[in-house]
């Protein structure tokens, strides 16, 4: 019995001894755990096999949604396997589930916002506990982070180059260019710790005040260098410059030498603290490179330079706050959606 899953999904599927195989998904479908339903398959040849006697029901995966689906075997005849032959059919049936499994979940109770791909560079932050909590809505507090190159942080600073938008039905979106400020918080009362949008700057009117109703609108500049010697070190600089016409603005120069950076996977709830209901559903595949953390003791920067100047800003950068980590991110892509409830 193999396990399967994703984080919308989990279930199990039966391997038949000897055979090799390929599976199929059924549609997802309501209801209960009962037993599963053949495929309905066209009459072949009176003189070929029945392919249909072949198809074998073998498991079921469960979804967060309340929906099923049936997974399917076929059986292409007994034959020896080798170990890495199995495995390799394993694998195969894993991917396959695994894509057919996220689609069928953004689909079936969620609305499908856009999928990005993009660079960022975050900045992370710990500030006046008082700051931060006028920043929050009635009843949340801050929760900064306690494991991880960002612990004891409880503001971050997310500087984003947006690359490239797709939009559902397939068209390309508009791209542009964000610094969002994000604070870790959570319900009085509970312990879930989300990412809370308190404030910002884009530079797309059309993202302005946004989904999350925090960005103002800037004028954005943005040069980013790497040079890649013959060893393979690669030097990275970055100048980010977010101007407000009401005095407020954002720069960032930074330097540092380029190390491996960690592929991952994950999900976050974004929520806006104007509307503290509402959030996104982020889906995220990246590849983050932890330049300067004091949680670890890593620092590769050469040069770092921050100013976060206007009347806003300066209630939160007011000299005392200190750097915890730089993170930057040159490879990010996010599937975003709605949950059922959330109206955009």
């Amino acid at each position: 019995m193999q396990q399967v899953g994703t984080n919308e999904c989990v279930g199990s599927i039966e391997i038949a001894p000897g055979g090799r195989m390929m599976k199929s998904i059924e549609p997802p479908r309501a209801g209960g755990h009962g037993s599963l339903p053949r495929r309905s398959w066209p009459e072949p040849p009176p003189d070929r096999p029945t392919l249909k006697d072949r198809i074998t029901p073998v498991g079921l995966l469960y979804c967060r949604k309340r929906t099923e689906h049936a997974v399917y075997v076929l059986i292409f005849g007994e034959m020896q396997m080798t170990v890495s032959q199995f495995a390799r059919n394993i694998t195969g049936v894993v991917a396959l589930l695994t894509l057919t499994a996220v689609a069928n979940a953004v689909s079936a109770g969620e609305k499908p916002v856009n999928t990005v791909g993009a660079q960022r560079t975050h900045l992370s932050f710990k500030v006046s506990n008082a700051a931060v909590q006028k920043l929050l809505p009635e009843g949340w507090e801050a929760s900064p982070n306690d494991t991880g190159p960002s612990k004891d942080a409880n503001l971050t600073v997310v500087f984003v180059d947006l690359l490239t938008v797709q939009n559902p039905d397939g068209s390309p979106g508009e791209t542009f260019r964000v610094a969002g400020l994000a604070i870790p918080a959570k319900k009085k009362g509970t312990d879930a710790t989300i990412p809370m949008v308190v404030g910002g700057f884009a530079s797309s009117p059309s993202y302005v005040p946004g989904p999350y109703n925090a960005f103002a609108l800037a004028s954005a500049a943005l040069d980013r260098h790497v040079h890649t010697d013959p060893a393979g070190k690669s030097n990275i600089e970055e100048s980010w410059d977010f101007k407000a016409d009401d005095g407020n603005a954002i720069q960032l120069q930074l330097q540092y030498v380029g190390g491996i950076a960690t592929r991952s996977k994950s999900e976050a709830l974004p929520h806006s603290a104007i509307k503290p209901g509402f959030y996104r559903i982020y889906r995220i595949d990246q590849a983050a490179d932890v330049v300067r953390s004091t949680a670890t003791g890593t620092d590769r920067v050469q040069k770092y330079a921050f100013k976060a100047t206007g009347a806003k800003l300066a209630q939160i950068f007011d000299g005392s706050e200190q750097l915890i980590s730089i993170v930057a991110i040159p490879f990010y892509t996010n599937q975003i959606s709605l949950p059922e409830e959330v109206t955009q």
